[in-house]
């Protein structure tokens, strides 16, 4: 009788951690979550919106096809007029 009592106590404690675990869990998510929405805040702030004019110079992205192999001195970009 008293190893199945010191086993129904075993089985309580093991499920009241699991829920602590599951409980640290989700607010490990929710922190989480706010530290993200905390950082895009952050980095919008520092954005500026660009308005270009006709005639502005401005860098275009040379993305490589599909089937060739870029080299290493290959230009990354070119000035557009």
């Amino acid at each position: 009788m008293d190893s199945q009592l010191e086993e129904a106590e075993w089985a309580k404690v093991s499920y009241e951690q699991l829920n602590l675990i599951s409980e640290k869990r989700v607010a490990a998510i929710c922190h989480h979550q706010l530290y993200q929405k905390r950082m895009v805040k952050a980095y919008d702030k520092k954005g500026r919106p660009r308005i270009f004019q006709e005639g502005d110079l401005v860098l275009k992205k040379l993305l490589p096809l599909l089937g060739e192999n870029p080299s290493k001195w290959a230009p990354n970009d070119e000035v557009l007029m």
